[in-house]
């Protein structure tokens, strides 16, 4: 698959209960779950990474402080990235998950699910 993403299969690492997790850019899904569901696993997690990189632009900023600011012109961010785009998705995901009667009531797995073929509530 063409995706510009990498993409990892695993039988262990991945909790029993889900079938694909999306980690900073990188997907792995769980080489257990049926065939039949791969495509729409793989559309779901990608959709997460999308969200990453698109939901906040802070990281776009950071840019402009590591040009303009002594501490960020350091050194070591010349080997070190700050992913506070990451950082922020995953606090808001969580704050939206918040008394939720069903995974899907989270406006990111709802999203996510438009581009699979997973269940929705009732």
């Amino acid at each position: 698959m063409g995706t510009g993403n990498l993409i990892f299969s695993s039988k262990k690492g991945v909790e029993l209960d889900y079938y694909g997790r999306a980690y900073a850019g990188t997907l792995i899904y769980n080489s257990t779950m049926p065939n039949s569901l791969l495509n729409g696993v793989i559309a779901h997690e990608i959709v997460h990474i999308y969200q990453v990189d698109d939901f906040i632009s802070v990281n776009s900023y950071m840019d402009k402080l590591n040009n303009n600011s002594r501490f960020f012109n350091s050194k070591i961010f010349d080997w070190v990235y700050l992913d506070i785009n990451s950082l922020i998705t995953v606090g808001a995901y969580s704050l939206e998950g918040i008394n939720k009667q069903c995974y899907y009531d989270n406006y990111f797995e709802w999203e996510a699910n438009l581009f699979s073929e997973r269940d929705i509530c009732d």
